[in-house]
């Protein structure tokens, strides 16, 4: 998979987005029962560059929007836990986007939204970066577990779409469980090896190194996140047969 220079987040290009209906359908019948009044808590997992992100944004908003109108007044938000979390502090600072005034413990940031409940609104809110949330210490596990705790107690007014790599949720549950926290929890599994290129849409040629030169110019200029897909194969006798046409182009031209 190709990743930015200098930075660990895999590239996101949208238009090599795979669609995975059967996972689609269950991910939007859930938010759709949250929407009934079901108190649901979605945990989207997966290994690092799988697509968690790319997955859930392709359905949140444009796919929501079309299960009812009532969505389309839905405030949505996306949070992404900063990488030096160290605290409880460090932890809630960053939910405090979704509020007037800063948020700066578990009992603060419950309270904001049970106040948001009586006003009777409603929101999603997307948690990237999840893994940030705990770290591998006694304190660290308890903080992540009344951290979850705060997330089930809230779903009433609060869709909590929550994404974390695969490795750090088989950790956390052998610890803390996490069916007791989350409602949904859906997989993101690689492709098929025996098919290597079902990742690419259909109009992908593979690259050349005039394609590469391009890639690499909207690798350094494209936003952040993370998607799903499979390397794009290179494609030497294109690569050559370019290389053919461009020296031609340089001979010189004598008139006869």
């Amino acid at each position: 998979m190709y990743r930015r220079l200098f930075n660990p987040v895999p590239l996101d290009l949208p238009e090599f987005y795979v669609d995975r209906p059967q996972l689609e359908e269950e991910c939007l019948r859930a938010i759709s029962g949250w929407g009934n009044g079901e108190r649901n808590t979605l945990l989207i997992t997966g290994e690092r560059g799988i697509g968690k992100r790319t997955f859930i944004h392709n359905i949140v908003p444009i796919k929501v929007y079309d299960l009812s109108t009532a969505f389309q007044q839905t405030p949505i938000e996306t949070i992404s836990l900063p990488e030096d979390v160290s605290s409880e502090e460090d932890l809630c600072r960053a939910f405090s986007v979704l509020f007037e005034a800063p948020v700066l413990s578990f009992e603060a940031l419950t309270q904001a939204l049970r106040e948001r409940r009586k006003r009777g609104k409603r929101q999603i809110v997307i948690v990237e970066n999840a893994v940030k949330s705990y770290w591998r210490t006694h304190q660290g596990v308890d903080l992540c577990k009344r951290f979850m705790s705060l997330l089930h107690a809230t779903s009433q007014n609060t869709l909590w779409i929550v994404l974390m790599d695969t490795p750090a949720v088989t950790l956390l549950d052998t610890m803390i469980d996490l069916e007791d926290y989350f409602t949904h929890v859906f997989e993101i599994e690689p492709f098929n090896e025996e098919d290597p290129e079902k990742g690419l849409p259909a109009e992908v040629e593979p690259l050349t190194k005039a394609g590469a030169e391009n890639l690499l110019q909207r690798m350094i200029a494209d936003g952040e996140g993370p998607p799903g897909y499979g390397d794009i194969p290179w494609n030497q006798d294109a690569d050559d047969q370019a290389e053919k046409d461009d020296r031609k182009r340089r001979l010189p031209t004598f008139a006869l």
